[in-house]
């Protein structure tokens, strides 16, 4: 399935404050976008405002708690939208005094180097997705913190991504679709390696710090029900069975509920390494929570970072909403683990079925978006629940009738195919600021369908409506 796919930007971003006295016309919350010095004038900007200064600080800080977590849901709200001009400008006319935050969802059509891709700029936080979308552009998304807006003065920002970027310091958040809780890591001066869903559900994250070579892997396993369970200290101990390095200085211990193993690698492949590995396993809500932290060259004069890292994990145990969900699934969906973000995105949308908190453009992504994972994986029967969801919500938006189409040209049905992409056409009108229904033709979920006369036919005459 390849139709367009939409980056989720579920944090604020927020002006910066330069003072303008307005004269002639009412206050207003303005800014200029650009990259590159050429202007961004596709994009969607939203305007949420806080409660108060206590409201706007809470969205700052990392919520500790259920009861921090509730109150900003209840303190924060969305205020209006608007798209920029030919010349990359936006505005919010006449907002009342208080505090507020702006963020915004735009494209682009080349591809990002690497070290791009999460980065950041100032007090802006900017991310692309690393693979293009069905109309062959990146999506991306920026973001900043709360602002007081006084109503006396214009507050502007004008945005521009230069060349060179600074990459994103590394805090992360580990979870297995089935938890309402996850591992918290704090990791200052580290890059994400990888985050992925091996193909037994395990959840694993790697991260790497360039400047003291310290390696850092954490790993969650929920069992499986009726298998046996082992004790943290036997699955450590059979890390020691492992033949293919030569392990010396083995030392097991226990603190609290968390069990620990060190063991030193001297060499390996005839080669000096003096590598140090440090173990932790736990066993929390029948799920193993697995830590390794290693280092070559080690001395004792390293220590510290092996305790910083161990010391910065802690379970997270708040219930989060259906925003900070459909921010992990999208994290993990543009980094194609399209596995990994049907938990997180599914965990969302049934959220948002009994207590609605999204806008409707996010709430258009997070449909879309697990949709498509599900399609990705091969659960087109998912796919197609979760499509006709969102047509039974809303059936006068076309992309989810545009997906429908791609479910059953997968699955060789041809006629359903045929009357979904019609009705994706007939409300293509409805499509979002900068979104397009993708030409059918070149869509490789109806390529074998296009052997058929009939459906080659329609989808001539619908690609000449783009």
């Amino acid at each position: 399935m390849s139709v367009a796919t939409k980056l989720v930007a579920l944090c604020c971003l927020v002006l910066a404050v330069n003072s303008v006295k307005g004269k002639n016309s009412p206050s207003a919350i303005q800014g200029t976008l650009s990259e590159a010095g050429t202007p961004i004038t596709v994009a969607t900007i939203f305007l949420q405002s806080f409660d108060d200064e206590t409201c706007a600080k809470l969205f700052t800080i990392a919520k500790e708690d259920r009861k921090s977590a509730s109150k900003l849901e209840s303190c924060m709200h969305d205020v209006s939208s608007t798209s920029p001009d030919a010349a990359g400008s936006y505005k919010f006319a006449a907002p009342r005094a208080g505090w507020y935050a702006v963020h915004f969802l735009w494209n682009i059509g080349k591809k990002p180097s690497p070290s791009m891709y999460s980065f950041n700029q100032g007090r802006w936080t900017v991310m692309y997705a690393d693979h293009k979308d069905s109309a062959g552009r990146y999506d991306s998304m920026a973001q900043d913190t709360p602002f007081y807006f006084s109503a006396k003065e214009d507050m502007t920002r004008d945005f521009d991504i230069p060349v060179v970027q600074q990459q994103k310091p590394l805090r992360g958040r580990l979870s297995l679709p089935a938890k309402d809780w996850g591992v918290v890591l704090d990791l200052p001066g580290f890059a994400l390696k990888t985050v992925e869903t091996k193909p037994d559900g395990r959840r694993y994250i790697v991260a790497e710090n360039q400047n003291t070579n310290v390696v850092v892997s954490l790993t969650l396993e929920a069992i499986k029900s009726g298998a046996r369970v082992s004790s943290c200290r036997e699955s450590l101990e059979e890390k020691t069975k492992n033949t293919e390095v030569k392990i010396r200085d083995v030392r097991f211990s226990r603190a609290g509920d968390v069990d620990f193993l060190r063991y030193t690698v001297p060499e390996f492949r005839g080669q000096p390494v003096k590598q140090e590995s440090l173990f932790t396993c736990q066993f929390y809500d029948n799920t193993y929570i697995d830590l390794h932290v290693s280092k070559v060259n080690y001395t004792p004069a390293d220590e510290p970072l092996f305790a910083g890292v161990v010391q910065s994990m802690q379970i997270d145990k708040v219930q989060r909403s259906s925003m900070e969900l459909a921010a992990e699934g999208s994290r993990l969906y543009i980094q194609r683990d399209y596995k990994g973000a049907i938990g997180p995105y599914s965990q969302a949308l049934e959220l948002e079925k009994v207590n609605p908190k999204l806008e409707k453009p996010l709430w258009y992504v997070l449909v879309d978006n697990l949709g498509m994972s599900y399609g990705i994986t091969g659960d087109l029967q998912k796919a197609k629940e979760t499509f006709q969801y969102g047509v039974n919500k809303d059936p006068t938006y076309p992309i989810f009738y545009y997906n429908l189409a791609c479910a059953y040209a997968e699955l060789g049905d041809a006629m359903e195919a045929g009357n979904y992409l019609k009705k994706a056409f007939e409300y293509k009108a409805n499509v979002l600021p900068g979104e397009n229904i993708p030409d059918p033709r070149k869509d490789d979920s109806f390529k074998k369908l296009m052997k058929n006369k009939e459906f080659q036919e329609l989808a001539e005459t619908l690609a000449r409506l783009r």
